[in-house]
C-alpha cells in the first residue's frame, strides 16, 4: 500500500504473491493447530499429525520466500531491494528438517493401513 496505494489493484502480480504469502500462511498454522490437537484427540496418529505438519511448514516457508523475493524484486531495485531482501532473509530463517525421513514414515502409514492414516 505504501508504494503503490490506490493503484494497487493494477498490480496484479503483486495481489498474487500476496495471496499465495497469505494462503500458504494460513494452511501452515491450520496443519500446526491440527497436529498439536491430535495430541489429545487422537494420540495414535499424533506422530504422523506432526511429521506432516512439519513438512507442510517446510515446503511453504520456501514457496513464501519465493513469492516474496518475486514481489520485492517487482516494487524495488538497487539498495532497497537489497535491504528488503536482508529483511526477509532475517524473518525466514528457518533450518530446513529432513522432509525425507517424515515422508517416508507418512507413506508406510498408508501402506500399513492400506489408505489415509491421518484420521
Amino acid at each position: 500500500m505504501q508504494r503503490y496505494g490506490e493503484k494497487l489493484t493494477e498490480e496484479q502480480e503483486i495481489l498474487s504473491w500476496t495471496a499465495d504469502i497469505l494462503i500458504d500462511t494460513f494452511l501452515s498454522e491450520s496443519a500446526v493447530l491440527r497436529a498439536l490437537q491430535a495430541t489429545d484427540d487422537t494420540p495414535s496418529s499424533a506422530a504422523l499429525q506432526q511429521d506432516a505438519a512439519a513438512v507442510w511448514v517446510n515446503d511453504a516457508t520456501y514457496r513464501i520466500e519465493a513469492a516474496a523475493r518475486s514481489a520485492l524484486a517487482a516494487m524495488d531495485e538497487g539498495d532497497s531491494l537489497r535491504m528488503n531482501l536482508g529483511a526477509l532473509r532475517r524473518l525466514l530463517k528457518v533450518t530446513p528438517v529432513n522432509t525425507t525421513a517424515m515422508r517416508r514414515r507418512l507413506a508406510d502409514a498408508v501402506v500399513d493401513r492400506a489408505g489415509y492414516s491421518l484420521g
